[in-house]
């Protein structure tokens, strides 16, 4: 680990070296630019160029807001894994911006003309090289603003793939791009569970759910990467009967709920299914009945179908809908003894087991996906 983080350092070093070094190249071509500008143009030109050029800087703070909310809704999408919803976000975003484009070049063609023409004082012998710096500054304008679908597309591809482990030393996060695939990314101790079982669970871009058994609940961590320098704070953390935790199985983020089996420790719920929202992990939007409970039993979701086993061998089968789950058959398999281990299901086939026996189920008949 300690490699890992020595070369993490050099990295981030060199990233922000490189930073460092265009930002002083940048500023050296602007101060020469600056320079010759005013050479060739005069000072009355000069200051025309300024005045009317501005027209960008003027349009930059609608480009910053329009870039940081789609920025928020791409990343959103690729969090999610939904490329689907992910193609529909862009295909959007492309359309208002083209919207938004053609309003500042209507705007610019009327009330900006109208401004330069009549209430700005330029020498009348100067004004069509104005007007001609004029239009370019628009167009300069409407092309920025259509570029930023393209280049906020870009920037939230950029390398956000990581593996995240929890264990009794805290949380920390691996790269697993090609490039720097193992590299230690971020890490905390400020979550450090006795026994862990459950691996971490992302809700989305940013957020991360993390939980073990024997006392320890959950915790909530916001991860954030900006440039090449990770950050990562527990913003929320509880006891079991406090909200969203687990002992044994993983919970499941499916259509935009988490759905898991809460610990012998987690209250009045203890052993339940229960469905949660990722924006409130600490109120259950809806649990099993009170006969309904599950030990350390695993689930999994087959289609629409939540199937979860009891540890001592019985199987139930529910309809998941959108803030609720409805039972639909319930079925001894086996009499289990400690059947705690995962579900495996393959082409039409569930495979369930507990401490000295394994059965195959032939599944029929699964509720189909929603649409």
């Amino acid at each position: 680990m300690t490699n890992s983080i020595s070369e993490n350092n050099k990295r981030i070093a060199k990233n922000t070296l490189f930073l460092y070094f265009r930002s002083i190249l940048t500023l050296g071509v602007g101060l020469y630019t600056s320079r010759e500008v005013l050479a060739q143009l005069g000072v009355s030109d000069f200051g025309i160029y300024n005045v009317v050029g501005g027209v960008i800087v003027l349009f930059s703070f609608i480009q910053s807001a329009m870039s940081s909310a789609t920025s928020r809704f791409f990343t959103f999408d690729l969090g999610k894994g939904d490329f689907e919803q992910l193609k529909k976000t862009f295909s959007l975003s492309i359309v208002i911006h083209i919207f938004t484009a053609l309003l500042i070049l209507i705007l610019g063609e009327t009330v900006g003309l109208w401004f330069l023409n009549t209430q700005l004082n330029i020498p009348s012998e100067r004004m069509g090289a104005a007007n001609f710096v004029y239009q370019f500054s628009v167009l300069s304008a409407c092309v920025g603003i259509l570029q930023v679908p393209y280049m906020v597309a870009i920037n939230a591809h950029e390398r956000m793939k990581i593996y995240a482990y929890a264990g009794i030393g805290g949380v920390c996060g691996v790269s697993a791009e090609d490039d720097d695939r193992g590299t230690l990314l971020w890490e905390t101790s400020k979550w450090q569970p006795s026994v862990v079982a459950p691996s971490p669970l992302q809700l989305s871009d940013k957020m991360i759910f993390t939980c073990a058994g024997y006392g320890a609940g959950g915790a909530l961590l916001k991860v954030e990467c900006t440039g090449s320098q990770w950050t990562v704070n527990v913003i929320d953390q509880y006891k079991p009967k406090d909200g969203l935790s687990s002992e044994q199985q993983t919970p499941i983020l499916y259509n935009n709920k988490i759905i898991g089996i809460l610990p012998k420790d987690g209250g009045g719920n203890r052993g339940k299914l229960a469905l949660y929202d990722p924006a409130n992990i600490r109120t259950p939007v809806w649990t099993s009945a009170a006969n309904e409970r599950f030990d350390d039993g695993p689930f999994i979701v087959i289609n629409n179908s939540v199937f979860a086993l009891k540890s001592d061998g019985e199987l139930y089968v529910y309809e998941f809908q959108q803030n609720n789950m409805k039972l639909l058959k319930q079925q001894r398999i086996m009499d289990g003894i400690d059947a705690w281990g995962p579900m495996a299901y393959a082409d039409g086939m569930l495979i369930v087991r507990d401490a000295h026996h394994v059965a195959c189920l032939k599944i029929e008949n699964p509720s189909p996906s929603p649409q």
